[in-house]
């Protein structure tokens, strides 16, 4: 899944060599801090600047002349000429400190930083850091070629600084404009991470984002806005997460090669993060993907030995979330340039991007409207520096809602499994490739399983699945046999049914941002069945076996099934919903093959229906949405609140739309001794308490027992609820 870009000190430069997915592991700290690969045999670099700005050090020099493993910051509180003196705060590949990363939109592209009065661009020789102050200082700084001990006056300057969350917030700088391949607009922007070894010591503006041995370095993102501007505001915004190759540029609006994602939006922004984390294996400078989670504590990304497995009691901490989360927040705040409506903000990710968008879903459930996950991983079988091998399945950082326990990396990553205290996740849709070759997107019967478990984890999680391979550039088009992977069964059919002839707009940024918010409740389906005559749920997608042309080619459990959010009463004492099977969408792909299907419903993300643990919940079923009673009963609130209605038949639009109505007292009058059913039993309950005028016989609840409550039980039981 990964492809890597890895370089090797190459007399002055350095070059790219082709690598496969790395299989090295590290136990290093950071201490351990040695150059041997590429030792420093360069003049020093020289006229070191520094400003604060925007609650940061900004350092700038010139580069040396001759190859450097990393630039190291050193700071004193006195002038010191030698950096046995002076205390270590940072250490940065010469990638880093060029802002390498910047290329992948604008080859030419160097660091843009603040200078005290506004900006300077650096030259193709400058190398720039920034580094994040706790409280207001004043500090000599030095920059040195690691390897060098010397500092002079050409390296070491002295910076005041402040400490102002509110006042002087750290902020992410831009760089440049562009336009991407089909002209969508764009700007670049650049936030420099502070790195802590204790990871709650963020500052209140700025958590922290890195390990101590990755502070100071530049991470890039992109805000594309539409091709023909941006309304006055709020409107949403939708982050769209790279895979393993860490091509970022590749996934924002325009590109072509992505185009099957429909990830453009008319009204509002693409956020496009990169992930991506230079760190050395041997010889070689390598940069790869987190997977939009982090990486373990105490990695080392200087050592250049051989890398054995990572301690057992390392923590897998979420760095690389955190950024997307601090991104998320100033796009929102009205800090920068544009106006986002907090409400409106989803995540949609491809291959180790899926992983990303399931998991900082639900690690934050609250601030996200929706997710999207595009060839899911499910097999759980990669292993890597940042996170140890599989099989370790070291603790993270992230707490269990249930045991009150650390979660392991494997938890984590599953995608049906909560990770906060919340009762619901972001409306979640899952799509998955029946023709995957990717060892962790792979169709098998481990990825087969992780659908059941996103549908029997009943929070909603929509499952989807066809004959896509696994790069959005062959979802739309049959791919030579030769380029299959002949451990899979040549030939087979590969292209995407949900994207050609006809691509379903479901998945796609604009629909997600005009559906769904993360202020309003929604009805998360589960238990979806097509064919009620057929034993199991159906479709069904069969065994995961490749080998094996079992199952349907393609499918959905409930992704036919939609609502109006407008309908929605979301109140105290009761819940109630408009729901429907698609018929008359204008993108056939989209409208139900059959007229009706069993599903199961439980309200998610609900603002103001909060049951009991416990506590009983009534609810009637409307078909159509103002007509009789077809189904009612009463079911018990879970153990986190939430009540599950089990087997509704929902038709198709096009037949008719049913109402659900559930909440805390009766909702089927005529159900007098309320054991789901209306019968015989009900009517002499009320004929005996009515002869004794009993006021549980007021029906009417106008504080008398007479003929009106007579009359008004009979008709609701003649109506059968």
């Amino acid at each position: 899944m990964t492809r890597d870009e890895n370089r090797v000190c190459a007399g002055s430069s350095l070059r790219r060599v082709p690598t496969t997915k790395p299989t090295a592991r590290t136990t290093i700290a950071l201490a351990a801090m040695t150059a041997s690969a590429c030792m420093s045999s360069a003049s020093a670099q020289t006229s070191l600047a520094g400003v604060y700005a925007d609650g940061q050090v900004f350092l700038r020099w010139e580069l040396a002349a001759g190859p450097v493993y990393t630039y190291d910051l050193y700071s004193a509180n006195q002038p010191e000429t030698d950096i046995a003196n002076m205390t270590l705060l940072a250490r940065v590949f010469p990638e880093e400190a060029t802002g390498e990363r910047l290329h992948n939109l604008q080859p030419s592209s160097t660091l843009r930083v603040p200078n005290g009065s506004g900006y300077t661009t650096l030259t193709s020789t400058q190398g720039a850091l920034a580094w994040t102050p706790h409280e207001a200082g004043a500090r000599f700084f030095a920059v040195v070629a690691n390897g060098s001990t010397s500092v002079t006056t050409d390296n070491r300057v002295l910076v005041s600084y402040g400490y102002d969350p509110v006042n002087e917030p750290v902020q992410p700088h831009f760089q440049f404009l562009g336009t991407t391949e089909s002209g969508y607009p764009y700007g670049a922007y650049v936030v420099w991470v502070d790195g802590r070894e204790d990871p709650e010591d963020g500052r209140p503006d700025f958590p922290v984002m890195a390990s101590a041995a990755r502070g100071c370095v530049p991470h890039v993102f992109a805000v594309t806005s539409p091709l023909t501007g941006l309304p006055p505001g709020p409107y949403p915004a939708v982050f769209c997460l790279h895979g393993g190759g860490g091509m970022y540029q590749n996934f924002m609006p325009g590109d072509l090669n992505q185009a099957a994602m429909s990830i453009e939006l008319t009204d509002g922004i693409v956020i496009t993060p990169d992930d991506n984390l230079y760190w050395q294996a041997g010889a070689a400078r390598n940069s790869s993907v987190t997977a939009w989670f982090g990486y373990a504590r105490h990695f080392d990304p200087f050592f250049t030995g051989d890398r054995g497995d990572l301690p057992a009691d390392e923590i897998i901490t979420n760095y690389t979330s955190r950024r997307v989360f601090w991104i998320a927040d100033w796009a929102t705040s009205g800090a920068g340039p544009y106006n986002v409506d907090p409400h409106r903000v989803s995540v949609i990710g491809h291959s180790a991007g899926s992983r990303g968008a399931s998991h900082l879903s639900r690690q934050q459930p609250w601030r996200f409207s929706a997710a999207v996950l595009q060839c899911a991983l499910f097999n759980l079988n990669q292993q890597g520096p940042f996170v140890g091998d599989w099989s370790q399945n070291l603790a993270t950082n992230i707490i269990s809602p249930d045991s009150g326990l650390p979660l392991t990396y494997q938890q984590v990553q599953t995608q049906s499994n909560r990770l906060s205290p919340e009762p619901y996740i972001p409306f979640t849709r899952v799509y998955s490739g029946k023709r995957d070759e990717n060892d962790a997107g792979a169709w098998t019967p481990v990825a087969r399983a992780g659908l059941d478990a996103c549908n029997n984890s009943q929070l909603g999680i929509i499952v989807s699945w066809d004959e896509r391979e696994h790069g959005v550039d062959k979802w739309a088009f049959e791919s030579p046999d030769l380029i299959d992977d002949p451990a899979h069964c040549d030939p087979w059919p590969d292209v995407g049914q949900w994207i050609a002839p006809v691509k379903t707009e479901r998945h796609g940024s604009q629909y997600v941002s005009d559906s769904h918010r993360n202020d309003v409740s929604y009805p998360g389906f589960f238990d979806c069945d097509e064919d009620l005559n057929t034993p199991g749920r159906q479709p069904d997608p069969g065994s995961g076996e490749p080998c094996v042309y079992d199952g349907v080619t393609w499918g959905t459990w409930g992704g036919y099934l939609d609502w109006n959010a407008a309908t929605i009463v979301d109140q105290a004492d009761r819940w109630e919903c408009t729901m429907f099977l698609r018929g008359n969408s204008a993108v056939s792909i989209d409208n139900a093959l059959v007229p009706l299907v069993r599903v199961s419903i439980a309200p998610r993300r609900t603002q103001g229906f909060h049951p009991n643990v416990g506590q009983t919940v009534y609810w009637v079923l409307r078909v159509p949405e103002n007509g009789p009673v077809t189904q009612h009963g009463q079911v018990t609130a879970d153990s986190l609140g939430v009540p599950k209605v089990m087997e509704l038949l929902i038709p198709r639009e096009d037949i008719a739309r049913a109402r659900l109505i559930m909440g805390t007292v009766p909702q089927c009058p005529a159900d007098f001794n309320h054991d789901g059913f209306v019968n015989g039993d009900d009517y002499d309950a009320f004929a005996t308490l009515f002869d004794a005028a009993d006021p549980g016989a007021d029906f009417n609840h106008d504080g008398f027992v007479n003929g009106d409550d007579y009359d008004l039980f009979a008709e609701h039981f003649d109506a059968g609820c």
